[in-house]
């Protein structure tokens, strides 16, 4: 029989594939491997970090013992129930409101994860200079010209003096769109290929790494990013990106442009700062995110098979009432709770207080 081990769980083609791949590798640096919700689990498996619903129930219908759902960005959609999960992560404590309420009490903020491998540069003005690129550097995804549109994209980033990066990705469309209205705006930038590292190959990380600031929505893959390189953020909003925004300004590290017509005004602002910005992106710890995810696991694990007091044990030292001291009004120790309770508990104890409150008001009349 194998040993029991801790494996990943992500459908096939999610964009965050690459973030996926980090904790994977993490768990096993000679051959990570990312399981598919489609195919069973292994009975060796004893605990599952999840990346989307189909493979949370995918691990509980196999009965790996500890699940834990993970958004690796700052975006908490997430198109089912984590009623199979005994525990959450998430990039950043501002995002915790925006999960259901009976949730909150399983998350813990984890920060966002990097793609493995990713970095800051020791000295991104070097890298520079290699390029023969003059500071400042932005690099912009082109999945920004379906957000914006080309030609206002465009003529936003000509107001601002920077050298221009574009990620294409895998869009040949989007390279082609650039070729051909980039030249009439007179931007001074290039544009190459997200292509995935391969043996000594490190795709598009050198690239990456030239970049200033970053101009991506704030629950984008794009925007996790910007802050595995120490890129500060330029952000356009779409809806239901707000509490991610809010969570990246909360970080220091962002600054976001309300609408794509002021994105100049906010691009020359970040441009202006992204020294701060950058130090701020690099003190969110994204590339070490994977590592603090198995430590965490491993304290949720043990927090979770610790024993439990029976009902009315005092839990620690409990101090006894003297004589003429009121006595206490509920047990030292309550007994444990059910997973997911913690919220209603909560709520009882404020009700106590309040009940506590009227009764010495209503005496003292």
């Amino acid at each position: 029989m194998s040993e029991p081990s801790t494996i990943v769980l992500q459908r096939a083609g999610a964009s965050t594939a690459p973030l996926a791949e980090a904790l994977a590798a993490a768990i096993d640096p000679a051959e990570p491997r990312i399981h598919r919700p489609s195919v069973t689990p292994p009975d060796s498996a004893n605990a599952a970090f999840c990346f989307d619903p189909a493979s949370l129930e995918a691990a509980a219908r196999a009965g790996v013992p500890f699940r834990v759902a993970i958004l690796p960005t700052f975006d908490t959609r997430w198109s089912g129930s984590f009623d199979e999960a005994q525990a959450l992560l998430v990039a950043h404590d501002h995002l915790l409101a925006a999960l259901p309420h009976g949730v909150r009490s399983r998350a813990h903020v984890l920060g966002p994860l990097a793609p493995r491998g990713w970095a800051p540069p020791a000295d991104r003005a070097a890298l520079q200079a290699e390029r023969e690129l003059d500071a400042p550097v932005a690099l912009v995804p082109a999945s920004l010209l379906e957000v914006a549109g080309v030609t206002p994209l465009l003529m936003q980033l000509g107001l601002s003096p920077a050298r221009y990066l574009f990620d294409v990705g895998l869009d040949v469309e989007a390279a082609e769109v650039l070729r051909a209205h980039a030249p009439t705006h007179d931007l001074d930038a290039a544009l190459f290929a997200r292509v995935p590292p391969s043996g000594d190959d490190p795709g598009a990380l050198p690239y990456w790494q030239l970049a200033d600031v970053v101009v991506a929505r704030p629950g984008s893959l794009e925007a996790t990013l910007a802050l595995a390189v120490g890129a500060g953020l330029v952000l356009l909003l779409e809806p239901g990106d707000e509490r991610a925004a809010e969570a990246l300004e909360r970080s220091g590290c962002a600054i976001r442009a309300d609408a794509p017509s002021t994105l100049s005004v906010a691009l020359d602002d970040a441009l202006r700062r992204r020294a701060d910005l950058g130090q701020a992106a690099r003190d969110l710890g994204a590339p070490e995110a994977a590592e603090r995810a198995l430590a965490l696991l491993e304290k949720l694990r043990d927090d979770a098979g610790a024993p439990k007091l029976p009902r009315g044990l005092p839990a620690g030292l409990e101090r006894l009432p003297r004589a003429g001291e009121p006595p206490r009004r509920s047990a030292p120790n309550d007994g444990p709770s059910e997973p997911g309770d913690a919220d209603a508990d909560e709520e009882a104890r404020i009700d106590r207080e309040l009940a506590a409150l009227k009764e010495r008001l209503a005496g003292d009349d």
